[in-house]
C-alpha cells in the first residue's frame, strides 16, 4: 500500500469512527412547502427515507429521487425533494434500510419565507484537514441562522498540485466527498438549508477562469453533492452555476466567479461572463427588492496584489458600477476568499449611493498576518477589518421598499466577537 492511500484509508477510517452514528447531509434551497436533501452513502442498501412530523401521523414521502455516482468510487449521493409540507411543522428526515435498519434521523424546519427579515450564516474557505472545523461549525450553527452561505472554496481540490494543473474529475469527485464526510456542518443533529457558490479551489484550478479544461465535470460535480435544483418559483438558476433565491423580502444573486471568468488581458473581459452580467443589472434596473450579491472573490478588492473584480477585470469592475448606480433596489455584497475578514463602506460618490462589501474568510483555513500594514484599505471601515483568525458572519437582515438594514457580526474561535456593525442601505 502506498504512502498516499495509506493517509486516504487513514483519513476514512478516523472520519467515520468519528461520526459513525451519522450519515453526511445537506438540506439544499428550500421554501415554506418544498424542501431537497442530498445523503452521501458508502453502502449497497437499497435506502427508504421520508419526512416525519414532531407527532409522528404520517409520513411525507419523496416526490423525486436521483442517485448520483461517480466509477470505481463507493460513494452514492442521494437527491430526495419533498413537497406539500407544512411550513409550521417540525420534520424529522429518516433515513433507513428496506431491512428497517435506522441509519440516520435528522430535525429540520422549513424556512418561513414570507417574512421581511432573515437571519443568515456566511463561511468560505473550508481546509478540511483543520481540526478547529468541528468547533467552529458548532459555533455558527448555535447562533441559529435560518440559513447558510458557503460562498467558496467549501473544498480544496488542488491542493498539492503544480501551478497550472487543474483537478481531474476524479479528483474532485473524492476531494467533495471526503469533505462532506468529515466536515461537522454535515452531521449537524438539526438541519438548516445551505445554498452554496464556488470559487477557485472547489471550482478545480488555482485561479481558474473559463478555459479550465474540466469545467463541464467540475459543474456536474457540483451540482451532485449540493442540493440546488430550482423546482419552485424562489430558485432561478443563472449562466453558469450561478443562483438567484428570493425569500424572505430579499434577493440573493449568487454570481458563478469563474466558468466564464475571462482569461487575463482578453478582449472580451468580464469577471462573472458577459450573460451573467446583463442578469443581474437587468433584475437591478427593473425590480425594487433589497438585493444581496455574494461572490467568491472580492469585489472592492483594487487595493490588494490578489484576485479582485476591481484588479483583475476593470472593465467588469465599471460595468457593475453604472448598473448599481441606475439600481432601483438598495444593494450590498458579500465576498470570501481573502483569508481575513473586513467590511468596507462604498461612498455614494463611487456607486450612487452608499452601501458595503463584508468579506469573510476563512472558516478553517490557514491564516496570515496583517496586510493592512502594507497595504491601507480606504474603504474599510473603523474597527472592521481582523486578519490572523478563523472566522465567519452572521447577518440579520431587514427588507422594507427602498430599504435594506441589517446587522453584521463576524465571530471567530470559540465564538469570539471580532467586530459588529449595524447599517443601512437606501435607494
Amino acid at each position: 500500500m502506498s504512502q498516499l492511500h495509506a493517509l486516504v484509508l487513514g483519513l476514512l477510517l478516523f472520519t467515520t469512527s468519528a461520526f459513525a452514528d451519522s450519515l453526511p447531509i445537506v438540506m439544499g434551497a428550500s421554501v415554506g412547502t418544498a424542501a431537497q436533501f442530498v445523503i452521501q452513502y458508502e453502502g449497497t442498501a437499497t435506502l427508504e427515507v421520508y419526512a416525519l412530523p414532531r407527532h409522528e401521523r404520517a409520513r411525507n414521502l419523496p416526490f423525486a429521487l436521483e442517485e448520483k455516482v461517480f466509477p470505481d468510487s463507493p460513494v452514492r449521493l442521494f437527491h430526495y425533494r419533498f413537497m406539500g409540507l407544512d411550513p409550521l411543522e417540525e420534520y424529522k428526515l429518516v433515513v433507513k434500510t428496506l431491512e428497517g435498519k435506522t441509519l440516520d434521523e435528522r430535525k429540520f424546519r422549513l424556512p418561513q419565507v414570507d417574512e421581511k427579515k432573515v437571519k443568515f450564516a456566511v463561511a468560505s474557505c473550508m481546509d478540511s484537514s483543520f481540526k478547529e472545523q468541528e468547533a467552529m461549525w458548532e459555533g455558527l450553527l448555535d447562533k441559529d441562522p435560518q440559513l447558510i452561505f458557503l460562498i467558496g472554496d467549501n473544498t480544496y481540490t488542488n491542493l498539492g498540485l503544480f501551478k497550472g494543473v487543474g483537478a481531474s474529475p476524479s479528483r474532485l469527485w473524492n476531494t467533495y466527498a471526503e469533505t462532506r464526510r468529515t466536515l461537522a456542518l454535515f452531521r449537524a443533529k438539526r438541519l438548516v438549508p445551505v445554498i452554496a457558490m464556488w470559487d477557485d479551489n472547489d471550482y478545480g484550478m488555482n485561479d481558474g477562469d473559463r478555459t479550465f479544461v474540466n469545467k463541464e465535470a467540475s459543474t456536474k460535480n457540483f451540482h451532485s453533492f449540493f442540493a440546488q435544483h430550482p423546482l419552485f418559483p424562489n430558485l432561478t438558476e443563472g449562466p453558469g452555476i450561478s443562483l438567484l433565491y428570493t425569500a424572505f423580502g430579499h434577493r440573493f444573486f449568487f454570481m458563478d466567479n469563474r466558468s466564464n471568468r475571462s482569461e487575463a488581458k482578453a478582449k472580451d473581459e468580464t469577471h462573472w461572463g458577459i450573460d451573467a452580467e446583463k442578469w443581474l443589472f437587468e433584475a437591478l434596473k427593473t425590480d425594487k427588492t433589497p438585493t444581496w450579491v455574494l461572490s467568491g472573490d472580492q469585489i472592492f478588492g483594487g487595493y490588494h496584489k490578489f484576485e479582485s473584480m476591481e484588479r483583475d477585470h476593470p472593465k467588469s469592475f465599471e460595468r457593475l458600477i453604472q448598473a448599481t448606480k441606475k439600481s432601483v433596489a438598495p444593494v450590498a455584497f458579500i465576498t470570501g476568499d481573502r483569508h481575513l475578514t473586513e467590511l468596507m463602506r462604498i461612498p455614494a460618490l463611487e456607486i450612487g449611493f452608499d452601501t458595503f462589501e463584508l468579506t469573510t474568510s476563512p472558516i478553517h483555513a490557514k491564516t496570515y498576518p496583517n496586510p493592512w500594514k502594507e497595504t491601507p484599505n480606504r474603504r474599510q471601515m473603523p474597527g472592521a477589518g481582523v486578519a490572523g483568525s478563523l472566522n465567519y458572519a452572521i447577518v440579520d437582515s431587514a427588507a422594507t421598499v427602498g430599504s435594506l438594514k441589517f446587522r453584521a457580526a463576524v465571530y471567530g474561535p470559540k465564538s469570539k466577537l471580532l467586530y459588529e456593525k449595524e447599517l443601512e442601505v437606501k435607494r
